[in-house]
């Protein structure tokens, strides 16, 4: 991806950030220092490197299970609205789903392990306290992972959920047809998250455009691919072949 930087590679997948994920980082630090003081600005900062750490093993878990399934991965960018894991192809319905399914499950593991860690004392407090406060660390991250599981879960094509609704609907359709039909679910969901966008949280516009453009470009491609399944290499070959003596001028080359 343009505009990204290499950072290393975990399991021969090169992990990039986009260089506008380092704007993100300065926003939050000069928004949040306006408010609460260049510490509380500080600790805003660490608390979205701590989350984009576990995006990045969100990823990662689609990236084990597609090696698994014998899908290869090139690389995985950082974005400041999530990640992108590249797959050098495309899998089929039933890898999709389970594929679709390890990163969330990833997020919901992460979330079990900071609850063991804070203990049960604090479990009643934290379910009846959904909020994310970087002043309280911990909790924080737990709720930021159970929202990153759920929302990746909304079948809103090319979120995880919507990759696992194409691939439940391919085992009873015509692969093109359910990528049209998840697109088609995704792009309203898209819709309905500009819409709340406009009214709630400008992220949640950010979020809406990139589902919307992102489920078009899958579909886009779908349908290229498709219809090179039906062209033979035979029919794109020259075979008929014109041959010139290096003695004959160039107009014999132009006629």
């Amino acid at each position: 991806m343009r505009w990204s930087l290499p950072i290393g590679k975990i399991r021969g997948i090169s992990i990039r950030i986009h260089l506008t994920f380092f704007l993100l980082l300065l926003w939050v630090g000069v928004m949040e220092g306006a408010g609460r003081g260049w510490e509380g600005g500080g600790r805003s900062v660490f608390f979205t490197l701590m989350v984009f750490a576990c995006v990045l093993l969100h990823e990662l878990g689609h990236s084990y299970w597609s090696q698994r399934c014998g899908v290869r991965v090139r690389s995985i960018t950082l974005l400041p609205i999530g990640g992108i894991a590249a797959l050098e192809s495309v899998p089929g319905p039933r890898q999709e789903v389970p594929i679709a399914l390890a990163g969330p499950a990833v997020n919901f593991g992460i979330a079990a392990v900071v609850l063991a860690f804070l203990g049960s004392s604090r479990s009643d407090w934290l379910f009846l306290h959904p909020t994310i406060n970087t002043e309280d660390f911990w909790p924080s991250l737990l709720w930021a992972n159970l929202y990153l599981g759920l929302f990746n879960l909304i079948p809103a094509y090319p979120m995880d959920g919507g990759r696992v609704l194409r691939g439940w609907l391919a085992r009873k359709m015509d692969y093109v047809a359910a990528t049209r039909r998840a697109v088609g679910i995704g792009q309203f969901f898209s819709f309905v998250m500009m819409a709340l966008g406009l009214i709630v949280n400008l992220w949640l516009l950010l979020i809406g455009i990139f589902l919307y453009l992102g489920a078009s470009a899958e579909e886009r491609a779908t349908l290229f691919r498709a219809a090179l399944e039906k062209i033979w290499l035979g029919d794109v070959m020259l075979t008929d072949y014109r041959w010139l003596r290096p003695s004959e001028p160039l107009s014999r080359a132009l006629d």
